[in-house]
């Protein structure tokens, strides 16, 4: 079973997403090979509302920190829904099978 994430933990992706400019957010590459599907060298940009100063640069710290750190933040995200769920899960078996269950500590 994982940790579950801290409120601090939380708090930080929340300021994160609060403080980045709002979506919606994509990825594109604008020098597709439409045959190929691949692109021919100049790499993918993200388009939105947070319009880029240069390729990979952004005007607001708070956008560049969100890309930053949506590798950690989503699968840990993830990883939280996967735990909550599953102690729903004993939760629930507890219940049918006919067990009280005082506090979600006890599951």
């Amino acid at each position: 079973m994982t940790e579950p994430m801290t409120v601090e933990q939380l708090a930080a992706i929340e300021v994160r997403v609060s403080s980045a400019t709002p979506g919606p957010w994509t990825a594109t590459c604008r020098d597709m090979d439409q045959q190929s599907g691949r692109h021919s060298g100049l790499g993918w940009e993200i388009e939105g509302p947070p319009e880029p100063i240069l390729r990979g640069q952004f005007a607001l710290a708070e956008d560049a920190q969100f890309i930053a750190h949506a590798r950690e933040d989503i699968p840990a995200l993830l990883a939280e829904v996967d735990r909550l769920r599953a102690q729903l899960l004993r939760c629930h078996d507890k219940m049918a099978a006919g067990i009280f269950v005082p506090s979600w500590q006890d599951v």
